[in-house]
């Protein structure tokens, strides 16, 4: 299960994006400078988040946490798959951390 944050909330999900912390697309959309979505596994202790911008989408996290891998694939297959292609999103590549 992920919950979307509200906007005034993407500050929590800045621990489970620390691995990410070099990539200024992600410190811009949890700002609020660069809109966004943010999807976490937990409101109140995110282990594992999504964000996306323009067809680019950062996941980081627990890659063990199974419940919010699924609702990750639903996410990407379902409701933004749509923006995502609109802004040239033709795959999925994965960052070695």
């Amino acid at each position: 299960m992920s919950f979307e944050l509200a906007p005034e909330e993407f500050a929590r999900a800045r621990g489970a994006f620390e691995p990410m912390s070099h990539n200024l697309a992600v410190e811009s959309i949890i700002r609020g400078h660069t809109p966004g979505i943010v999807c976490v596994d937990s409101r109140l202790e995110p282990s594992s988040a999504l964000t996306w911008f323009k067809g680019r989408v950062f996941l980081s996290g627990d890659p063990r946490s199974q419940p919010f891998r699924m609702s990750v694939s639903e996410i990407l297959s379902g409701p933004y798959m749509e923006t995502i292609i609109s802004h040239g999103g033709t795959g999925f590549a994965r960052a070695r951390m």
